[in-house]
């Protein structure tokens, strides 16, 4: 799968859309690309890579603005652990109470 850095001209172009080095966006390929510059790609590019193709995991959370655009991926899903068993927010409340009276 292409990364969306590389769709969006590779590191060197977007280093100059956003007035960092290259490396600095080699480096985004691995560790994610920083919020600031999601918006300053979508718009260097004229949209054709989206703030959404540049933070898969958290861009519903960050632009909440895009969810039911046209193009706008679904919503990710959480992930959960097999072993965990769902708390109601009431009970850990009630369970937090109850230790600090003991």
């Amino acid at each position: 799968m292409t990364h969306p850095i590389d769709l969006a001209g590779g590191p060197a172009k977007v280093a100059k859309i956003c007035g960092v080095s290259a490396p600095s966006c080699v480096q985004w390929r691995r560790d994610g690309v920083p919020i600031k510059r999601a918006v300053q790609i979508e718009q260097g590019t004229g949209r054709q890579v989206m703030r959404w193709d540049l933070r898969p995991l958290d861009w519903h959370e960050i632009w909440p603005e895009l969810i039911g655009l046209p193009g706008a991926p679904a919503l990710p899903q959480p992930l959960h652990r097999a072993d965990a068993a769902p708390v109601a927010p009431q009970a850990a409340s009630a369970a937090k109470e109850a230790a600090c009276h003991e």
